[in-house]
């Protein structure tokens, strides 16, 4: 069921190329920089003889100040900014990820660390508002493929750091943020859909809903990749290959994403998320036949790989005049991710690691049973 506003025409909003390369450039340096701060730990513990504790702070320190650009994003937006903010919000990053890569202490790393994140979270909020508002055939397909250049990213700035060091990795962060500034100012801001005035504004519940597609889905990615690596060890493998299959559940996740961009231009974006969901449950459920595990949380990888950025664009095309929607489901996710692996985690805890896989099942199945209620309300974009 539906609410009675009427939406008098779509408005067309075309990105140039220009803005395209600026938020490939923005996904892959997003996806670089969110993925060095665990393999930096020990160079900031042996160079500037903190803790193992301290030298974890960095990874911690980013996604709240990354809150703080996300809001920032949101609070600028409603009052009429334009989307060149994203520009500024690349700035923050470069101008971080630089002084990090100099910084001569530990508290310097902090402090760095912020503005990165604050710059992370522009970018986060920003890209994810603006892109998948292009209303071209291809959009989708271009919104997979930028998520799936966030993986390329994550796998290929660490590997920098293995070879050269933390402080090469984060100068090549800062450089490319910089490089994405000029590409990014030429994004221009969507316009707001054409609205029967006569209609009510989008209803808070409709807002309430998408974001629970973005939490659960979140959920149970953030728990699967935080658990796969013990609950692959429990079912008899060593710890080396637990870390293989645990860098193959995200290079599935990336890679899939490129797979599934084939596809996007021949199925709604409501209509995959609707499918992947529920074939992601059954993966997860076959993980608990031992043998099966780790190739079973893979595959489960493989359907995740098209949620996230396809429910994007999902997002914009049945709530085309919310206000915030996109800001709602990012913090959605983030909590998501925050309170996922504590539960699964807790779950094991006090039944059984063999537990584990069903837990994360179940999480899938939530997450298939809100977007098919969305869909089935809301349109499939």
């Amino acid at each position: 069921m539906t609410d009675s506003r009427t939406v008098t025409e779509p408005t067309a909003f075309r990105l140039p190329r220009a803005a395209l390369l600026g938020g490939f450039l923005g996904f892959f340096v997003s996806g670089g920089v969110a993925a060095l701060y665990g393999p930096s730990a020990p160079a900031f513990r042996r160079l500037f003889e903190v803790s193992e504790f301290t030298s974890g702070l960095p990874a911690s320190v980013h996604p709240l100040a990354a809150l703080v650009g996300v809001l920032g994003w949101a609070a600028a937006t409603r009052r009429g900014v334009s989307a060149r903010l994203l520009a500024a919000g690349a700035g923050v990053l470069a101008i971080g990820a630089v002084a990090l890569a100099a910084a001569p202490s530990m508290a310097l790393v902090l402090a760095t660390a912020v503005l990165v994140g604050v710059g992370f979270g522009v970018l986060s909020n920003g890209m994810n508002s603006v892109y998948p508002r292009d209303t071209g055939p291809r959009t989708p397909t271009v919104v997979v493929c930028m998520h799936g250049v966030f993986g390329v990213g994550a796998v290929t700035l660490p590997l920098v750091l293995s070879l050269v060091g933390h402080r090469v990795a984060f100068l090549v962060v800062g450089m490319l943020a910089l490089l994405a500034i000029v590409p990014m100012a030429a994004t221009a801001t969507p316009p707001a859909a054409a609205i029967d005035l006569r209609g009510s504004p989008t209803p808070r519940r409709h807002v309430l809903a998408f974001s629970l597609v973005f939490g659960t889905y979140v959920a149970v990615e953030a728990a699967t990749a935080t658990w796969l690596a013990t609950y692959v060890e429990f079912r008899g493998w060593d710890q080396g290959a637990a870390a293989r299959w645990t860098s193959g559940f995200w290079l599935a996740i990336t890679g899939g994403r490129f797979l599934f961009a084939l596809v996007l231009h021949r199925i709604r974006p409501g209509r995959l998320v609707q499918i992947v969901l529920p074939l992601a449950a059954v993966a997860l459920g076959l993980a608990s036949v031992p043998r099966l595990a780790p190739y079973a949380l893979v595959a489960a990888g493989l359907f995740f790989a098209p949620v996230f950025p396809t429910a994007m664009v999902w997002l914009p095309r049945a709530l085309p005049d919310a206000q915030g929607a996109t800001t709602a489901a990012i913090l959605a996710a983030i909590i998501g991710a925050s309170l996922s692996p504590f539960l699964v985690g807790l779950v094991g805890s006090l039944i059984g690691l063999a537990a584990i896989p069903v837990a994360l099942a179940l999480l899938a199945l939530l997450a298939a049973v809100v977007a098919r209620t969305v869909g089935t309300r809301l349109g499939h974009g």
